[in-house]
């Protein structure tokens, strides 16, 4: 395969979701977890990167590596030979990846004109209601401050807009990083026999500003409000000991939740049941809440974590191009990450995940041994 050249866009961009307008659509172009990447020669096999690592402990060596699956950094229809690879020199080519590939930059795009066109015909419809209000200063202000904000939303999106079609419009513009690791996918030795699908990619300085780099936040806004965070991750009035809810719409992944803790859950679900409630942040269905009922083998012949959508409205927990995330409880301990779903034609709907307690443990055996950063 022939490597395309790399040409070096504009930054990842900060992503303040407190003190940044429209910072929904913001976020696919910033650092914050979940990134959407895909491979620059096949931008079209899409995924997500799941942690940030330093790749050192020394403090003079900054370079950052970006977890995810192997068979985002290297797609299996791209390279079937599924050797897998590491890249121990500067002599050997980069196979470069980037943020977004074409479906997530399509839809970021789309979603901005969709969310300004829908502001417009609010903005139509309160027009009208205001010719009915003369005689109601009171809700008549109301109305014109609903007016000037949706204005000022879509001004905001517009100039948004403007910025990443003028200057990350094509795959070579929005490169940030190269594969760094890539293991061959297979089922590990028994007893365990989880699933080892996992890959480094390195991070090209001068892609990020350290100076507003989130470290490992995910992104919990877009789709869900405060109320909705509440509602899908403590729905039992008996599990609201420890509330918490996210001021800033990001979740600090921390901690590994143990093997013992995920087969003795203590959430409680809507009926008292025990679970653990868990959530994600992926290139393609963004936010999900779910929640994960211990060690199942469904559908495979070899275990694996299942995650089942916490809500009955939502369509999915995953989709294509969510593999990579990394899937972490209501409190931010990490469980592990996305490596496939079962499509909507089955009977349920599940998400698997290779359990992070283990794959810690893999990528340490490689003598790859990255520290967390935040």
């Amino acid at each position: 395969m022939v490597n395309k050249r790399s040409t070096v866009g504009p930054k990842l961009l900060p992503s303040d979701p407190i003190n940044h307008h429209v910072p929904d659509f913001r976020k696919p172009f910033s650092a914050t977890l979940g990134l959407p990447i895909a491979p620059l020669n096949t931008a079209y096999y899409e995924g997500t990167g799941a942690l940030y690592f330093r790749l050192s402990n020394d403090s003079n060596d900054k370079r950052i590596a970006l977890l995810t699956c192997a068979h985002v950094v290297r797609p299996p229809p791209a390279f079937t030979d599924n050797t897998g690879m590491t890249r121990t020199n500067a002599s050997q080519p980069k196979e470069h990846m980037v943020a977004l590939g074409f479906g997530g930059y399509d839809r970021a795009i789309t979603g901005m004109m969709a969310e300004a066109a829908s502001l417009i015909r609010n903005i139509e419809v309160w027009n009208r209601q205001l010719a009915r209000l003369s005689g109601n200063p009171e809700r008549h202000h109301e109305v014109t401050a609903e007016v000037d904000k949706a204005t000022r939303t879509i001004n905001r999106l517009d100039a948004l807009h403007r910025d990443v079609t003028k200057s990350r419009s094509i795959p070579e513009l929005r490169t940030v990083g190269w594969a760094l690791h890539s293991s061959p996918i297979q089922v590990s030795a028994a007893p365990l026999g989880y699933t080892e699908d996992w890959g480094l990619v390195e991070l090209d300085p001068k892609q990020i500003d350290m100076s507003t780099f989130p470290g490992n936040k995910i992104f919990v806004g877009g789709k869900y409000s405060a109320g909705g965070f509440a509602k899908a991750m403590y729905p039992h009035h008996e599990d609201q000991g420890s509330y918490w809810l996210p001021e800033d719409s990001l979740v600090q992944a921390s901690g590994v939740v143990s093997a013992a803790t995920i087969s003795n859950p203590q959430h409680l679900d809507v009926n008292g049941q025990k679970c653990l409630f868990v959530l994600k942040n992926g290139g393609t269905t963004g936010t999900t809440f779910g929640r994960a009922n211990g060690l199942e083998s469904v559908k495979r012949s070899y275990p694996e974590y299942v995650i089942r959508q916490a809500d009955s409205l939502e369509l999915a927990f995953s989709d294509a191009g969510d593999s990579g995330s990394i899937v972490v409880t209501r409190e931010g301990k990490i469980l592990g990450m996305v490596t496939g779903r079962a499509g909507p034609t089955d009977d349920t709907d599940v998400t698997w995940l290779t359990p992070y307690w283990w794959l810690q443990d893999q990528i340490k055996k490689h003598t790859l041994t990255p520290t967390s950063t935040r």
